[in-house]
């Protein structure tokens, strides 16, 4: 019997044709479930070279002095003339020579550039650096948002000569949220208690703004990965986010990992508001000119959902949600991604009630730096002591992302990504202590200062 998974390739084979399939991505192991097309031939990514047989499987890492960085932080567009963009734009350059389509994680002008240059070989599946940038600042989506029916946080943007609207704001509420125009994974946002606090924050200039909410105590972060197509949006499984775990990031509200089982207790009308609403902003996005992978975060505050932001790119949660899907045989966000920006028509699917309780449980915790330097990690001995300590919690273990051995891990950056399969939280915000504590103690034993040569004090 032919899976609908399998339907859909025969659609995309026909449609790539004789070209090559190429990734290029935050990740090489993002792409590992476009195994089974046929045309997929190389990987090119930042961070995590895909360790499979393929002419082209390049990582920037791997050219950088044995560096790895902190992907929130960093931007390749920032660094065009260092010594590992250059080796990557020639080795891409390279392989670009015969005719063939890539994939890219979140658009760049990097790749953009590259994509100009072999247009006679090239079918580009994504949205250019120039489109992209509108779809990722957060406060025209935001504005567009206000006007639909949904719920959502309510930012204001504010001026430095505003201050006194955040003072006012922090005396009414007892906490808000500032966070930056632009961003990702959470980096730069802050919970604001006092107006004291305002002083590390707050602009000294009127040609900056900030972005301010009301914090929301408690409320459950949720994410659903989803598709735009010519006629149609297809959604994905949703997740419980893991949000400024405190032993695996140092950010306030850093993204580090997703239980995806956890959302077969959410209550049937809830469910119903994230389908009804994923579509909406489907159909916005699409009105828009956006094509393929996007994904939405909420925060379920009692028995409200409320919008936070849309991510135009695919996610941090991608990899495990298209694994789960390709093992189930169903068409994954990255195979939903190349056939929409192939022009193919949108799919019937079953709705989100039914993909999340047919779904598979488990998830998956990304592991950072939470030091405050680099550091050089032995992710073997790292991944050895998680699995003696949390087989018998989480079930098998599955490690991805490892920093290779004697790489200089920058604070923040990724150490190694652990992968359960069973749930790893109750509320989004801690795992159980006993598992905090354990990869506390297990990061510390395993990674050592560069400075000092010693062990991190704090993990």
């Amino acid at each position: 019997m032919t899976t609908s998974r399998q339907a859909l390739n025969v659609q995309i084979d026909k449609a790539l044709g004789r070209r090559r399939l190429y990734w290029f991505g935050t990740r090489g192991s993002d792409a590992t479930s476009l195994a089974d097309v046929p045309q997929f031939s190389g990987a090119f990514s930042i961070i995590d070279r895909l360790k499979w047989n393929f002419e082209w499987s390049e990582a920037w890492e791997d050219s950088s002095d044995g560096t790895r960085i902190d992907l929130d932080e960093w931007d390749i567009d920032e660094h065009p003339t260092h010594p590992a963009t250059r080796d990557l734009r020639a080795a891409m350059l390279t392989a670009m020579d015969y005719d063939h389509a890539i994939v890219p994680y979140r658009p760049c002008e990097f790749l953009s550039d590259l994509t100009f240059v072999r247009r006679d070989h090239c079918l580009y599946l994504g949205m250019f650096a120039g489109q992209q940038r509108a779809f990722e600042h957060k406060p025209w989506v935001e504005t567009a948002v206000a006007k639909m029916d949904m719920k959502w946080l309510g930012w204001r943007y504010l001026a430095g000569r505003d201050r006194a609207v955040a003072e006012a704001w922090i005396r009414r509420e007892g906490s808000v949220v500032v966070r930056p125009s632009r961003g990702s994974g959470g980096f730069g946002m802050r919970r604001i208690d006092t107006v004291a606090d305002l002083d590390a924050f707050w602009p000294t200039s009127d040609d900056t703004y900030v972005n301010v909410s009301a914090y929301r105590h408690n409320a459950l972060p949720l994410n659903i990965g989803a598709v735009v197509w010519d006629d149609g949006v297809t959604l994905h499984y949703p997740s419980v986010q893991l949000i400024g775990v405190t032993a695996c990031t140092a950010w306030p509200f850093g993204y580090c990992g997703n239980d995806f089982g956890l959302t077969k207790q959410l209550p049937a009308d809830i469910v119903a508001e994230i389908e009804r609403t994923a579509l909406l902003l489907g159909q916005w996005l699409r009105s828009e000119g956006f094509r393929g992978a996007f994904g939405v975060d909420y925060l379920l505050d009692r028995d409200d959902l409320l919008f936070t932001e849309i991510n135009p790119r695919f996610q941090g949660s991608t990899r495990l949600s298209a694994q789960m899907s390709a093992g189930r045989g169903e068409p994954c966000l990255l195979i939903d991604h190349i056939a929409a920006l192939l022009h193919l028509p949108t799919p019937a699917r079953p709705g989100l009630r039914e993909l999340i309780m047919d779904g598979p449980a488990g998830g998956h915790v990304v592991l950072h730096n939470i030091g405050d330097r680099a550091v050089y990690a032995d992710t073997s001995s790292l991944i050895d002591k998680l699995r003696d300590d949390l087989n018998d919690a989480y079930g098998q273990l599955d490690f991805t992302v490892a920093a290779p051995a004697e790489r200089r891990v920058e604070a923040g950056a990724t150490l190694l990504s652990m992968q359960t399969r069973s749930g790893l939280t109750t509320d989004g915000y801690r795992l159980s202590v006993i598992a905090e504590d354990v990869i506390r103690t297990a990061v510390r034993r395993s990674t050592r200062s560069i400075t000092e040569g010693s062990s991190l004090s704090d993990g």
